[in-house]
């Protein structure tokens, strides 16, 4: 928890994320894709998880990786 949140305007503040988390429940419920989200509010460090044991590829994370493999190979 931000130390500065109590100098901070308690207006900018979410008192609750209940409603959020149910909207967003409902949302990746109705998508036809395999979806998890994580959101987290860095100023409280309150989150929402949805779908959190859902497994992807994680594609951005291998690309660095497999560039490198590749340059070695062409090398």
């Amino acid at each position: 928890i931000s130390p500065l949140r109590a100098l901070l305007a308690q207006d900018d503040f979410l008192t609750t994320l209940q409603p959020l988390r149910e909207e967003l429940r409902a949302v990746v419920a109705d998508s036809p894709l395999r979806t998890s989200l994580y959101l987290e509010f860095l100023n409280t460090g309150s989150n929402i998880n949805v779908n959190p044991y859902e497994r992807f590829w994680p594609a951005s994370l291998t690309k660095l990786p497999v560039a490198i493999a590749a340059m070695r190979e062409v090398d």
